[in-house]
């Protein structure tokens, strides 16, 4: 998932000489959800529920996340940190001490 939050960098500061926050992070992924969900066909609030419930996993540059069947975003938590120009999952504090 590294590779994958470092392509949506690279293509973002491609485009706006800036690093992403984390709001554009997610709003990413909400718009790369939402294409998935339309495309299964929720052409209204029930269908598009439905889609949403049944994508099941979806793997985004914020980390692993799915719906449960109110519509709840269920997310596995990914703790980023920067590392210089680049943003990478945290590691234990541990193995952030042993790699400085």
């Amino acid at each position: 998932e590294n590779s994958r939050v470092q392509a949506f960098v690279r293509k973002f500061y491609a485009e706006y000489r800036e690093p992403p926050t984390s709001l554009e992070a997610e709003v990413y992924d909400a718009s790369a959800v939402m294409v998935r969900a339309l495309a299964k066909g929720g052409d209204s609030r029930k269908a598009l529920l439905a889609a949403l419930v049944g994508l099941k996993r979806h793997r985004g540059v914020t980390g692993t996340f799915r719906f449960d069947d109110s519509g709840a975003v269920v997310k596995d938590v990914t703790i980023l940190t920067v590392d210089q120009d680049t943003i990478r999952p945290r590691n234990s504090e541990r193995e952030e001490r042993s790699s400085r």
